[in-house]
């Protein structure tokens, strides 16, 4: 099984905390298969603070555009 992330550790990405958008650089990625399913979560830092968050695949998005269209 071969398993690929939609991002790496040190990657920019935007993502939703507390129903606003927020800049955050990934900088842990968490991988678990369970019943052949992957579970990719991703430990992040919101840009120019000290604060953490966990997002999962797929509520990530590559630019802050990308993620207002999804909404």
């Amino acid at each position: 099984m071969k398993i690929e992330t939609e991002f790496n550790k040190g990657d920019i990405a935007w993502g939703m905390r507390d129903n606003c958008p927020v800049e955050v650089v990934v900088t842990e990625i968490k991988i678990e298969v369970k019943s052949n399913e992957p579970f990719i979560e991703y430990k992040t830092e919101w840009r120019g603070t000290q604060k953490i968050g966990f997002y999962i695949e797929g509520r990530l998005f590559p630019t802050k555009e990308a993620l207002l269209k999804s909404l």
